[in-house]
């Protein structure tokens, strides 16, 4: 059975983030603070913008410290199997979202299914 680590201490710092106006807090890299791992109640998927061909990437990290979802994963499935896009687990930077390469950001996960957080 794999542990991820990032659930259970969070209820403290998701008070005060919630008290202050935020939705949901987001873990980086425990080594770099620079690599997106999940939200505090659920996994990072993000849409690219189309490239110059129209083609969109279902992009999702890649880390060994997040629980695997099913939600995620179907998500996956039906990205690239329905709307034929290219999915990618990869290191994401948070460098990324302020740079503006998505076109969407969202949580993804059993309890929150898909919340939209970024457009």
């Amino acid at each position: 059975m794999k542990l991820a680590g990032n659930y259970a201490p969070v209820l403290g710092p998701t008070e005060r983030a919630k008290a202050s106006g935020y939705a949901i807090n987001l873990f980086l890299d425990a080594v770099e603070h620079r690599y997106i791992e999940e939200f505090a109640t659920s996994n990072f998927a993000a849409l690219t913008k189309p490239d110059a061909n129209g083609h969109i990437t279902y992009v999702t990290p890649l880390s060994s410290s997040v629980l695997e979802s099913i939600t995620n994963r179907s998500l996956s499935e039906l990205a690239a199997k329905h709307f034929k896009w290219d999915v990618r687990r990869e290191r994401v930077e948070w460098a990324d979202v302020i740079r503006g390469r998505f076109a969407e950001v969202a949580a993804v996960g059993t309890a929150v299914v898909i919340s939209k957080l970024v457009q």
